[in-house]
């Protein structure tokens, strides 16, 4: 069976913007940005260790030399889990599927904070299939 060769977590760059919100908005908005970015428990290198040990090759991909990026984008919660994930960039139905899973499988991050609090934060990984 052919190999991959997964590529790369690139953190997306964020600024604090502040805005006057209600309590209740406060309570469920989503941050695209907040002083205390979410964290993968062991940092951006753990992350790429997990990707590359749990990304599986659709096997009818391989077949098929399917090669791409997917982008998964998705929220870190408060308690740390993932919510929410979606596709914002395409490859194939069976890479995209892939992607998701293996996001979907990830252990809880250390979550976002902004003013001492702990928010709901959007956050995206790239995930890259590659046949070798």
């Amino acid at each position: 069976m052919k190999r991959f060769l997964m590529m790369a977590v690139a953190v997306m760059m964020m600024t604090l913007t502040a805005n006057a919100q209600t309590a209740k908005e406060q309570k469920d908005k989503v941050y695209d940005v907040c002083e205390v970015l979410p964290e993968y428990p062991g940092g951006t290198i753990a992350l790429m260790k997990f990707l590359g040990e749990n990304v599986v090759y659709p096997p009818e991909a391989a077949k098929r030399k399917e090669q791409g990026r997917v982008l998964v984008g998705f929220v870190v919660e408060k308690d740390g889990s993932i919510s929410d994930t979606e596709i914002l960039t395409h490859a194939t139905p069976a890479l995209d599927e892939a992607a998701v899973a293996t996001v979907k499988k990830m252990p809880r991050w250390k979550p976002g904070m902004q003013d001492g609090k702990k928010v709901r934060v959007k956050f995206s990984v790239p995930i890259t299939f590659r046949l070798k």
